[in-house]
């Protein structure tokens, strides 16, 4: 059973997502990142706004959907309304011989247990290119056997909302994911890269008279430079093409990490999803080793940005490379909960950026 979880940003999804089938079919890609297909989509709701959105591929012909409803009730937690969405792959009906719309079994043991559980369920639909079906409602008039086509007008509107949020849609599932992949030739050009970073800094220390100052020298500079990198206007050059190894390696040094985490938490006037970019660009480059710093801040810049999708991706990358690196593992345990970022943007406000830089915050690793 393949998964992927959407945690929302800190502010609502455009309002459209919420206001009737029209919307929800156009939304749905911006949502997820992605046009999906083969796919039960969940979207839970809490105080009127998207805070989870899930995608699971659709069980096979025949197969108890008893698994596939127990990994969707997992998340039921504190939301207090729900959207669900069944994606066939293809076009090739809605119903099956015996006229049910597909998935109808799995619909039918999903809507029972969230009713047991007294969850309102705003809407679920069956989506087939641009037309939709209801699984709550059989009356003709309002919802014909063929299916009711989408306003054109309302997918105008949607695309206008998210284009405006600065959020994109990718054809596929293996588009997303392709952003936080390894390039493996990069990689290889950073490896002895970054073997030369910590050289330098390691012979920058030996050669110190005061090695700790040394240390926290370097410290310095590096939060400095990684923050002008990530926050603010700044374009690599080709004289540049050490600086990604200088990031990776600085990131390993937590109090390094954590200031820039907080400098992160603290600015309100970059530009987040550029801000993303960025440290992705890093994560594709990093080599085995350095992998798990960068990747977790990937990761954190994506669920900032509301992407739970590039999140996940990055964390996968986090684990593969260090499955002990424990601020990962907590981020994913608050993208797999639902948990918004403001929650972790409202931690880190009470923390001041000497806590941080001293290390006397004692965050995870």
């Amino acid at each position: 059973m393949t998964t992927s979880s959407t945690s929302s940003s800190e502010h609502c999804t455009p309002e459209l997502v919420i206001v009737g089938p029209d919307s929800i079919v156009a939304a749905l890609p911006y949502i997820i990142g992605f046009t999906p297909h083969d796919s039960l989509v969940v979207m839970w709701m809490r105080a009127g706004c998207v805070r989870l959105t899930m995608r699971l591929d659709l069980p096979p012909i025949g197969a108890s959907p008893l698994g596939w409803i127990e990994a969707v009730m997992e998340h039921r937690g504190t939301h207090d309304e729900v959207i669900v969405c069944i994606v066939p792959s293809n076009d090739e009906g809605a119903r099956t011989p015996n006229g049910n719309l597909r998935a109808h079994d799995l619909i039918d043991g999903l809507l029972l247990r969230l009713q047991a559980q007294s969850c309102p369920i705003r809407d679920c639909l069956l989506i087939v290119g641009d037309r939709w079906w209801s699984f709550l409602c059989a009356e003709p008039e309002c919802c014909p056997p063929d299916g009711t086509e989408v306003d054109p007008r309302v997918v105008d509107e949607v695309a206008a909302r998210f284009a405006l949020a600065g959020v994109a849609r990718l054809p596929s599932r293996q588009s997303v994911l392709a952003i936080c992949a390894p390039d493996v030739v990069v990689q290889a050009t950073h490896r002895p890269l970054v073997r030369q970073a910590r050289r330098a800094l390691a012979a920058r220390l030996r050669s110190a008279v005061e090695p700790s100052g040394a240390l926290e020298a370097w410290r310095d500079e590096s939060i400095g430079s990684i923050r002008h990198w990530l926050l603010e206007s700044w374009s690599p050059t080709p004289q540049d093409s050490h600086e990604p190894a200088q990031i990776m390696v600085a990131l390993c040094d937590v109090r390094v990490r954590d200031t820039v985490l907080w400098e992160v938490a603290k600015s309100r006037h970059h530009d987040a999803h550029r801000a993303f970019d960025r440290a992705a660009e890093v994560l594709r480059a990093a080599p085995r080793g350095v992998i798990a710093p960068i990747g977790t801040v990937t990761a954190l810049l994506a669920w900032l940005i509301g992407d739970g999708v590039r999140a996940t991706a990055a964390l996968d990358r986090v684990s593969a490379d260090d499955p002990d690196y424990s601020l990962a593992e907590l981020l994913r345990g608050s993208l797999a909960a639902g948990l918004p970022p403001s929650g972790w943007l409202e931690m880190m406000s009470r923390l001041d950026r000497d806590a941080c830089r001293r290390g006397a915050a004692a965050p995870p690793r």
